[in-house]
């Protein structure tokens, strides 16, 4: 038993574990320190709104702005497992959002780490996994940052999941570099084969196929696009059951499933069968589509090509939790749609024509999960699932600081996002880079790592950048939309990492190495806590001298310590005017205090908080005294400042 045990515990990473939980344990430590980032309210709070669709309400269509054309799938996590925790524990609701928000950042970083081992021995996976975590940047925001964070994580998740997926469909069906290369002969071959079957087939056969694919073609249409015959019908069928006018055996269902249905609008049961209709026309499509190929398969070929269930349904099986995941990316921010692409890519790369069943699987599971996951798609869902993927290039323009000037977010330089990149990574992660990479194309030229897998990471990374710059996709508060492109960064690095650890003593010197490479992101995480993800590398001379010259607290987390500074200073019932997200102050701020936003300042003496740029205004409430600073070193985040009723005119 105990030998049993310590097998088992030897095939589990203890040193990467044990990271974790040590990790894990801190973040619970030190999550009340951080306060609530832009949005962080209003995006976790609509969770809860969009959970209630599932109960018919169409709340989620009025609230929370553009965030109906947003994957909800991770606010709604939240919202559920926030509103279970807290009904078990007295606790402050932004904690338990802050506390779920940081385990997922740690679901990355596994993640991360079991893609590392593809590339790497064990000892440099911890490593480079370790010199992953620790950078400030992802520290900070893992805590205040529930769009791109989660995004990220459940990104290296899917990857991960889906090249073990193909490891498993490899195994099974024994894919080679064989293989490979007979790839083009396998393909003319099943395509002479096909031609001849249909040359072969009769008259009639191929009269019946024709017609089956029409038939398919017209009932995918309705079904999914039109919705012109068939759910208007049931809506009308609905209508009149509902006033007691439809034939008596219709009316006698309807009053057996809707008891007490003049409790309900007729306008809530319509939209129930809309939802339905929506839900059933999807398993319908692709029934109907697997009855069509099945078919077809048999009037082409009869009995000479058997299908084997069993191995069809294996072969299928080792994509569902894959797809489910991609699923649920795509239910969180539309574009993890580049992650399946990428992975489809890799995968007709790898397997040719044996991929194209199981990726129409892949991506069928995955259709389901995002639909079943984002109640804006369940009526017109093409229609608004297009609308969603327009919504990516459409954001609404930002003034952003850049080298010292203020830039529209629509008409960056195009170095932006690489630059930022550079100068917001501790630098051994650059160092690592120039070595990492060059050795990377040396073992790829060598076949000590495989061309496949290198290409996705380069893909991964390389077209978002391109796709930025070529098609000037609006990009403001620093790059964090673009945290998912960073891991193959530190995958890169990995080669680096292991180049060194292979020339060190494996112990000491590796152990000095390992301290070099984390050191600088450990000092700008205790340095800057809770403030870690404003962090800027020696390049651009530090955080302090980048206030001036880029965004800082952009999120204005710094305005908790604000108002927590005039909890303990500020007359009772004084009037706080905040100058930015009202709602990542509120939660925070004294019972009396009268909180202001927006146009709205009162015309009593009290106090004015600005955040982000504020302090760089002339402008900014000049006449009057500021009382508080929050920033590091010469950095400012927040200021505060106090207000005579003289102050207030003309404001």
């Amino acid at each position: 038993m105990v030998e049993r045990l310590i097998k088992r515990i030897d095939k589990v990473d203890v040193a990467i574990l044990a990271f974790f939980l040590i990790s894990l344990v801190l973040g619970i430590l030190v999550v009340d320190d951080y306060g609530l980032s832009w949005d962080e309210y209003k995006d976790l709070s609509y969770g809860e709104v969009v959970l209630k669709a599932y109960q018919g309400s169409q709340d989620f269509l009025w609230e929370g702005g553009n965030r109906k054309t947003y994957g909800p799938v991770y606010w709604m996590f939240v919202g559920l497992i926030s509103t279970f925790v807290k009904s078990l524990l007295d606790i402050q609701i932004v904690y338990v959002w802050k506390i779920i928000n940081f385990i997922t950042f740690q679901v990355g970083i596994l993640s991360f780490y079991h893609l590392s081992k593809r590339f790497m021995a064990r000892i440099p996976a911890i490593v480079t996994t370790t010199f992953f975590m620790t950078q400030p940047l992802l520290w900070g925001h893992a805590f205040i940052n529930p769009k791109d964070i989660p995004f990220m994580s459940f990104f290296l998740l899917c990857v991960a999941l889906s090249l073990r997926g193909f490891d498993a469909f490899n195994q099974y069906t024994g894919i080679n570099d064989d293989h490979l290369g007979e790839g083009r002969e396998i393909v003319a071959e099943k395509w002479d084969s096909l031609r001849s079957s249909w040359k072969a087939t009769s008259r009639s056969r191929k009269t019946i196929m024709v017609f089956l694919i029409l038939l398919f073609l017209i009932v995918t249409i309705e079904f999914i696009f039109l919705k012109s015959i068939i759910l208007p019908f049931l809506q009308t069928v609905v209508r009149d059951a509902y006033q007691g006018i439809s034939i008596p055996l219709i009316n006698s269902l309807f009053e057996r499933i809707a008891q007490d249905a003049y409790k309900t609008s007729m306008e809530l049961y319509l939209g129930k069968i809309s939802r339905l209709y929506d839900w059933f026309s999807w398993l319908i499509t692709i029934g109907f589509a697997l009855v069509v190929w099945f078919t077809c398969r048999r009037l082409l070929f009869g009995r000479s090509q058997k299908i084997d269930w069993r191995d069809f349904l294996k072969r299928i099986s080792f994509f569902i939790i894959p797809g489910l995941f991609l699923g649920l990316i795509v239910s969180i921010r539309i574009v993890g749609l580049s992650m399946g692409a990428l992975f489809s890519v890799y995968f007709l790369y790898k397997a040719r024509g044996k991929a194209v069943i199981p990726l129409i699987f892949y991506w069928s599971f995955a259709a389901f999960i995002t639909f079943a996951t984002w109640p804006y798609l369940w009526d017109s869902t093409i229609s608004r699932f297009f609308e969603s993927i327009n919504q990516v290039g459409s954001y609404t323009s930002h003034h952003t600081l850049f080298q010292g000037e203020f830039h529209l977010s629509t008409n960056m330089p195009f170095y932006y996002l690489p630059f930022l990149i550079v100068i917001q990574l501790t630098e051994p992660v650059i160092l690592l880079l120039i070595i990492g990479i060059p050795l990377c194309v040396k073992k790829v030229r060598s076949n000590d790592v495989d061309l496949g897998e290198i290409l996705l990471l380069a893909g991964w990374f390389i077209i978002p950048i391109l796709t930025e710059i070529i098609l000037r996709i609006p990009i403001y508060d620093n790059f964090r939309q673009f945290l998912f492109i960073l891991p193959p960064l530190f995958l890169f690095s990995g080669f680096g990492v292991s180049f060194l650890l292979e020339r060190l003593d494996r112990y000491l010197i590796g152990a000095i190495a390992l301290v070099i490479f984390i050191l600088p992101g450990i000092v700008g995480i205790v340095n800057l806590h809770p403030y870690e993800y404003v962090y800027y590398n020696s390049f651009a001379g530090g955080t302090g001298n980048a206030y001036g010259e880029y965004e800082l607290d952009y999120w204005c987390i710094s305005l908790r310590e604000a108002i927590e500074f005039l909890n303990e200073n500020a007359e009772p019932n004084s009037y706080v005017y905040i100058s930015g997200p009202h709602t990542a102050a509120e939660p925070f701020a004294r019972e009396d205090l009268k909180i202001t936003y927006g146009p709205s300042i009162s015309r009593s003496s009290g106090y004015v908080i600005g955040c982000r740029n504020d302090s760089l205004r002339d402008d900014f409430f000049l006449e009057s005294e500021i009382i508080y600073k929050i920033g590091f070193d010469e950095g400012v985040f927040a200021i505060v400042k106090v207000l005579e009723a003289e102050d207030l005119h003309d404001k």
